[in-house]
């Protein structure tokens, strides 16, 4: 038995001593290794997309419409709704197949799996419905973690500046999650073991368990890169640090932007960081009388900048996933996803709020994608009663849409998540299937 435990503690050791010698996991430096192409949240590609008139697209098929896109370096990914399905098509090829090459089933569809990460190391990481799963990026050779607590949706992944993961829920637990696997026993299969168990009930500011009586449903977190993360939890925007002495995240948050009692909370719509600015908006529910309000605080101290109402005359809920951000412009795009045709696209001014220009479209996409090379945003949007999809290329200086191509389509846009590739490819979601947009 001695000896047993010699040899247990000799490969712990081994792979303790491997962890440290290898470059901490990160997010891969790859065209859309996130849901939001990058950590954080802008969905904003610096490389270049299709430049009007000069496209040519090619349709997909899929059993069910998809919720998440990722793109790798030699693979796009696209999760299903309905069956957790992950399904890899190969870049060179898919065109000429139109099929994917391989595929995982996560066993839950979106909100019980998701998460989505590709690392430097071009593998893929996701979330069960009670695990986190990490794949070659052919989806193969799965490794698993240890079994999380079965109390949420676990969906939010962020790698820590340690390489380890925090794994988010849509509840208020969250757990580090070891990223190199441990053996545990020799007739065992290697694990991610849990390395610690949060409530953020339990994390305070200014002494005070602010989310203690709070029923919220917080947002993915976003990160600056630099160990702070930004959620969004009811009626709260938090910054959380990493402490890096513990390995885990602080019992205090850094700072703490609450919205009035007189308006509407931020529900669970992710927040954006960029230009010394956070922003996220609220999220009025459906039927409501009251338009989205965008909030902006600044990123060191949490101090409100502006709030801005972009579309006044949209109620109720504008949708989800719905902020983005020009770096080079210096814009905060802001998408109204509102059913009563009156939401639209709008670029706000992050010095100060004031709007740069505003585009009105009718029924319009939950979501989007921008290129600051190219200089324009893609968005889908139908005309109330037209049976017509429009996919359409945004100018970001000016907000003047251009037509790239138009498909008649009994379903309205669609809320899945875009996505930029490497050889500026627009991957656009629609109803049982998705768009591959390319310039000819």
């Amino acid at each position: 038995m001695r000896n047993h435990l010699k040899t247990l503690a000799g490969i712990s050791l081994l792979f303790a001593a491997s962890a440290l010698q290898a470059e901490p996991l990160q997010l891969g430096a790859v065209p859309w290794p996130t849901i939001h192409q990058s950590s954080r949240g802008g969905k904003s590609s610096l490389l270049p997309g299709p430049v009007p008139g000069a496209v040519e697209v090619h349709h997909f098929a899929t059993d069910n419409e998809g919720i998440n896109q990722l793109h790798g370096r030699n693979f796009f990914y696209f999760q299903e709704m309905g069956t957790g399905l992950i399904k890899a098509y190969r870049l060179d090829t898919m065109d000429m197949t139109g099929v994917p090459e391989h595929q995982f089933n996560l066993k839950a569809s979106y909100p019980f799996s998701g998460g989505g990460l590709i690392d430097n190391r071009q593998r893929l990481w996701w979330t069960t419905p009670n695990q986190l799963v990490r794949l070659d990026e052919d989806l193969s050779h799965p490794v698993f973690s240890e079994a999380f607590p079965n109390i949420s949706s676990w969906n939010g992944l962020n790698f820590l500046p340690d390489g380890n993961m925090l794994v988010t829920s849509m509840g208020s637990a969250a757990l580090i999650v070891s990223t190199e696997p441990a053996i545990l026993s020799p007739t065992k299969e290697p694990k991610f073991l849990i390395r610690t168990r949060i409530d953020m009930r339990d994390i305070t500011w200014k002494g005070v368990r602010i989310l203690s009586d709070q029923t919220f449903t917080p947002s993915r977190p976003v990160t600056d890169l630099a160990g702070a993360f930004y959620i969004v939890a009811g009626r709260y925007l938090l910054r959380w640090e990493f402490d890096s002495n513990t390995r885990s995240m602080k019992k205090e948050f850094t700072w703490a932007y609450r919205v009035s009692d007189g308006e509407d909370p931020l529900g669970s719509s992710n927040a954006v960081v960029t230009g010394n600015r956070v922003c996220a908006n609220s999220l009025p529910p459906g039927g409501s009388t009251i338009s989205s309000t965008v909030h902006c605080v600044t990123q060191a101290e949490g101090r409100l900048v502006f709030k801005s109402i972009p579309f006044p005359d949209a109620k109720g809920s504008p949708g989800m996933h719905n902020l983005g951000f020009s770096v080079s412009r210096g814009l905060l795009i802001f998408l109204s996803g509102t059913k009563d045709g009156k939401g639209g696209l709008a670029a706000l001014r992050l010095s100060d709020g004031s709007i740069a220009w505003r585009l009105p479209l009718a029924e319009v996409s939950n979501a989007f994608a921008l290129s600051d090379t190219s200089g324009f945003l893609y968005v889908s949007d139908m005309a109330t009663g037209s049976g017509i999809s429009r996919f359409l290329a945004v100018d970001l200086s000016d907000g003047a849409e251009n037509v790239l191509f138009s498909v008649p389509t009994a379903a309205g846009p669609n809320s899945s998540l875009w996505a930029i590739g490497k050889d500026g490819d627009v991957f656009a979601p629609v109803e049982g299937g998705f768009y591959r947009i390319r310039n000819r």
